[in-house]
């Protein structure tokens, strides 16, 4: 699962290089190359690795989720999603019991 080169690629194309990202993933791995290649790019990195129900390779989207991530995926500037931070952060802080 290699999402760290990609992350890094959609960082330059959008001429964006973050002081620090928050990653989080389901797969350990996924985990692994991201910190890997932000660490490699100088970029501050908090790898996050959870399990849900299950095992990842027993999680599926159901058709309304797949349905919802594409609209969602379709929609022209994607990227640029709107939301308050600071309860994100809170949020994240919260779970990981440091708040």
């Amino acid at each position: 699962v290699y999402k760290g080169i990609p992350l890094l690629k959609f960082f330059d194309a959008i001429s964006y290089k973050p002081k620090k990202v928050v990653f989080v993933d389901d797969k350990k791995e996924a985990v692994q190359n991201v910190v890997e290649a932000l660490d490699v790019a100088g970029i501050s990195v908090v790898g996050i690795w959870y399990k849900a129900f299950g095992t990842a390779d027993e999680k599926s989207l159901s058709d309304d989720g797949k349905e919802r991530f594409r609209q969602f995926h379709d929609q022209a500037d994607w990227w640029k999603i709107d939301f308050d931070i600071s309860e994100a952060v809170a949020y994240v802080l919260f779970e990981l019991g440091v708040a």
